[in-house]
C-alpha cells in the first residue's frame, strides 16, 4: 500500500511539474491558449522509454518511479492543453472519472454487494 501511494504522489508532482511548464507561455503571454507541447513530447517519450528500460532489466525502483514521474509530466501538460482550449474541462473528466471509482470502492466495501462473505 505504501509503494502505490508513493507511486501516486511521485505521479502527482510529475503532473504538478508539467502543468506548469506547459502553462508558463500561457501565464507570460495573458492568452490561456499559448500552451507549449514539450511535456507531452518529453512526457511521452519518458514514458516509453523507461518502459522500454525496464522490460529489458530487471525492475528496479528507479525505472518504476521514472515511469511516475514522466507520466505525470505528460498527463499535466495534456490537461492544461485541455483546459486553455475548453475551460473547466479537466474538472468535470475529474469528477466523471473518481466519482464511478468511488461508487464502486464502496459497494466493493459492503459485504452482502459483492459477495465477499462467501
Amino acid at each position: 500500500m505504501w509503494a502505490a501511494l508513493a507511486l501516486l504522489v511521485v505521479l502527482h508532482l510529475g503532473a504538478l511539474a508539467g502543468i506548469g511548464w506547459a502553462a508558463m507561455p500561457a501565464v507570460t503571454a495573458g492568452e490561456p491558449r499559448e500552451v507549449t507541447f514539450a511535456p507531452w513530447i518529453l512526457g511521452g517519450a519518458g514514458v516509453v522509454a523507461a518502459v522500454w528500460l525496464m522490460r529489458r532489466a530487471p525492475h528496479r525502483l528507479v525505472w518504476i518511479l521514472a515511469v511516475a514521474a514522466f507520466e505525470g509530466v505528460f498527463l499535466g501538460g495534456l490537461a492544461t492543453y485541455f483546459e486553455g482550449l475548453f475551460p473547466g474541462v479537466v474538472m468535470q473528466v475529474a469528477f466523471a472519472i473518481l466519482s464511478p471509482a468511488a461508487a464502486a470502492l464502496a459497494m466493493m466495501a459492503i459485504p452482502r454487494c459483492c459477495g465477499a462473505g462467501r
